[in-house]
């Protein structure tokens, strides 16, 4: 046998043995509340791996555990922007899609939309999508606004006029807290520049939220919307899942209060999070496992039902839940989908000025 040859039989053998020596663990750090209650137990069912899962509450949390080095963490969920700057960073490996079968499953318009963060959807495999829109208690703020309940669902929270309104008439108004999720719809409602803001940009909405920073009265931390289902709030700008479920809660519990999730007239943030493996993953092997597992129709689907998010798997769609089907503010119409833009690598100091202007909103200074 020629040496080159050896060597590469050699190599061949040991990569395969190290795929067969992996432990048979698989560490997660994912959104709290972001799989099914039996999801993780299935797959350990199936497999044999036991899973640990940890949970954030905001991107810049996941962010800053990337960057730190060797996070221990097999498979995390990033949002699309901060997915593409994770990726120019080089804190995550490339998908070896020879063991991802049912990648066919997926919808080739949203890997389109996704290649914009992941330029030839290298790294990430897309898990559930939404958009950021207004949730609000459609009784309350009807009987306070009357016959002046705006089109635009944006105009509840940041016109002046109207948020003052709602807040002297004990209607209780709170944000995401969250400069990436909520900065880009105040910069989209003011008709501003709204990737890569300057400036100017930043310096006309930071106006416009200081005449409405009287009237908010929350920054919600976590991102499960509760404090709109248990009537803290009742205007709430947030995701879209979370608003969803929060309404179906409200329902189930008979309490009278009509929750609604309204995509804004004027179109709004569409986001997507996508499965992707750490560069340093101790275990890549159970992290492509879990990976395929996910993308089974049937498990995907359950998912969805269970946290009221749209999901990116074609072939999943018959085992969603009808009524969530045909949600429009989970599963918007071409027309409305037509409104929705998205955000890909902000630059650094476009980053430094969002931080800074959030910063100065929640303060008030």
């Amino acid at each position: 046998m020629k040496p080159g040859h050896f060597v590469m039989l050699f190599t061949l053998i040991a990569s395969g043995l190290a795929h067969a020596a992996e432990e048979k663990v698989l560490n997660l750090y994912n959104w709290s509340d972001y799989f099914a209650p039996d999801t993780l137990a299935q797959f350990q069912k199936e497999t044999g791996i036991k899973v640990r899962y940890d949970s954030y509450d905001s991107d810049e949390t996941l962010q800053a555990k990337l960057l730190t080095g060797n996070s221990g963490y097999d498979l995390v969920w990033p949002s699309n922007d901060f997915m593409a700057k994770q990726i120019e960073a080089g804190a995550f490996r490339k998908l070896d899609k020879s063991r991802l079968p049912n990648l066919s499953n997926l919808d080739p318009a949203l890997l389109k939309i996704m290649a914009h963060s992941d330029p030839g959807n290298l790294y990430g495999v897309p898990y559930m999508w939404g958009t950021v829109g207004i949730g609000y208690d459609r009784k309350k703020v009807e009987s306070i606004l009357g016959k002046d309940m705006p089109a635009n669902s944006l105009d509840l929270l940041f016109n002046p006029a109207i948020a003052k309104r709602l807040a002297a008439g004990h209607c209780t108004l709170g944000l995401q807290d969250s400069a990436s999720t909520i900065l880009p719809l105040a910069l989209h409602y003011a008709g501003r520049k709204v990737q890569n803001a300057d400036n100017k940009d930043y310096e006309a909405v930071r106006s416009m939220l200081m005449k409405v920073r009287p009237a908010i009265s929350l920054f919600a931390n976590s991102a499960n919307a509760n404090e709109l289902m248990d009537g803290e709030l009742c205007v709430f700008a947030g995701y879209s899942g979370a608003i969803n479920l929060a309404a179906q809660k409200n329902r189930e519990t008979g309490k009278g209060r009509e929750l609604v999730y309204s995509i804004p007239s004027i179109g709004t943030l569409m986001w997507y999070d996508s499965m992707v493996i750490p560069r340093t993953a101790p275990h890549p092997g159970n992290a492509h496992l879990f990976i395929n597992f996910i993308l089974r129709p049937d498990v995907v689907a359950h998912i969805s039902n269970a946290t009221r998010y749209a999901n990116a798997n074609l072939k999943a769609q018959p085992f969603v839940d009808p009524a969530l089907r045909q949600t429009p503010g989970v599963y918007p119409s071409e027309s409305v989908r037509r409104t929705l833009f998205t955000l890909s690598s902000q630059s650094a100091e476009s980053s430094r000025q969002e931080n800074r202007l959030w910063t100065a909103f929640k303060t008030g200074k």
